[in-house]
């Protein structure tokens, strides 16, 4: 509930911006799961994306109450599967801007990105948004988990996406 979990000042806050490489779904949600309930106890809205995110694993008045926004990978990213860095940016910025307005303390986004990362057009394009992410983040109340599945994704644009973060969340 909005301004109910207690505001946490910017300075204390753990401006992180995490990548975490898993193997399988229920490491992914495992994962998610205990990120996003620490941002709940911190008072932001939670961002869950996914390629086929379900509400149903979530509870009901997370949802009902916008505590918990759930967003496909299309929905967040654009069909096209490339992500654009300014207009990601401009996304997240309203989205936190709308937030505070509704009296959270910042945002919480977890994503799975392995789908977008599966082209060399797809990776570039995430490694452009992972720098600019990487400036978002450092100047806001967001917190980001960036997640890629090990067991779909190539090894090396794993690994690549794991070095654009400087914290990488230990396995689930």
């Amino acid at each position: 509930m909005p301004g109910s979990n207690g505001w946490v000042p910017t300075a204390q806050r753990p401006a992180r911006h995490m990548g975490f490489a898993f193997s399988g779904r229920p490491a992914f949600e495992g994962r998610a799961s205990s990120f996003l309930a620490d941002g709940f106890t911190r008072g932001d809205r939670l961002i869950y994306v996914a390629d086929d995110p379900k509400a149903c694993q979530w509870p009901k008045r997370f949802l009902e109450s916008r505590d918990l926004l759930l967003f496909s990978t299309s929905e967040m990213y654009g069909p096209g599967r490339t992500v654009v860095a300014a207009a990601q940016r401009a996304r997240f910025e309203a989205t936190l801007e709308e937030a505070l307005g509704d009296g959270y303390a910042g945002i919480r986004v977890v994503a799975d990105g392995t789908s977008l990362i599966a082209t060399a057009d797809g990776l570039s394009a995430w490694l452009e948004w992972e720098a600019e992410a990487e400036r978002l983040l450092a100047e806001n109340p967001i917190t980001g988990l960036c997640a890629f599945d090990a067991t779909k994704a190539e090894a090396e644009s794993v690994h690549m996406v794991m070095s654009a973060h400087r914290a990488v969340a230990p396995p689930a």
